[in-house]
């Protein structure tokens, strides 16, 4: 399975208004919150790593990097492949902050 299916079925497979599920979420958007806080800090800075250093540079579990890199796809200049993802996937965050600020 693949990191991006393994992210849906975690996330969207529980009820989100489940006990599980507000847990689940609660944590991603701290987590995913705290991320945009950082990168928006200098927003011309473009960050490149592997997923899986971006998770542990951000102190997020894996799969809520990926659910990350997901949501944040559409608002960057160059999209990230992924929907073929591995943690050892090179990806690079280059957000366009007009694209950002109309998809949230």
């Amino acid at each position: 399975m693949g990191l991006l299916q393994d992210w849906r079925e975690y996330a969207y497979g529980v009820d989100i208004n489940s006990k599980p599920g507000k847990v689940i979420w609660d944590r991603y958007f701290k987590e995913e919150q705290a991320v945009y806080e950082q990168l928006l800090s200098n927003p011309s800075d473009i960050v490149k790593g592997t997923v899986k250093e971006l998770a542990q540079k951000y102190n997020m579990e894996l799969r809520h990097m990926v659910g990350f890199l997901d949501g944040i796809n559409d608002s960057l200049n160059e999209a990230n492949p992924i929907e073929e993802m591995t943690e050892d996937t090179e990806v690079k965050l280059d957000i366009n902050l007009e694209k950002l600020y109309y998809n949230m």
